[in-house]
Parts: C-alpha cells; sequence; structure tokens
C-alpha cells in the first residue's frame, strides 16, 4: 500500500465520522457532548462503516483510483 493511498482512506475515514457527528449534533439540538458520545455507540459506528463504505463502492465503480 502506498502512502497515498493510506492518505486517502484515513482522510475517508474521518470525513465520514466528522459526517456522522454532524448530524447526530443537529439530531440532538446541538448538544457536542451527547453528540459524541452517540458517535460512539453501535448504531453512530455502523453509520460511519456504512458511509465510508459507500463512498468506496462509489469510487471503485468509477473506476477512479482511490
Amino acid at each position: 500500500m502506498s502512502a497515498y493511498l493510506i492518505g486517502n482512506l484515513i482522510g475517508r475515514l474521518i470525513a465520514s465520522y466528522l459526517v456522522v457527528w454532524v448530524v447526530l449534533f443537529i439530531a440532538t439540538k446541538f448538544d457536542w457532548r451527547l453528540a459524541f458520545r452517540r458517535t460512539h455507540k453501535w448504531y453512530g459506528l455502523l453509520a460511519i462503516a456504512a458511509l465510508f463504505l459507500l463512498g468506496l463502492a462509489g469510487v471503485a465503480k468509477q473506476g477512479v483510483a482511490v
């Protein structure tokens, strides 16, 4: 694995985490501590994994190098 590939995957994972955190932040009426806790529960981790894998699938479908 190249450093470019590893950096791209880590960046995509961080972006997925931030998207899920922002959605939970809004859903918890702007309570950042509660959003942080809910992001680390099973449904938050599942949402992060799903968003991450959907992003990878979209890139793989296009045939662009990750």
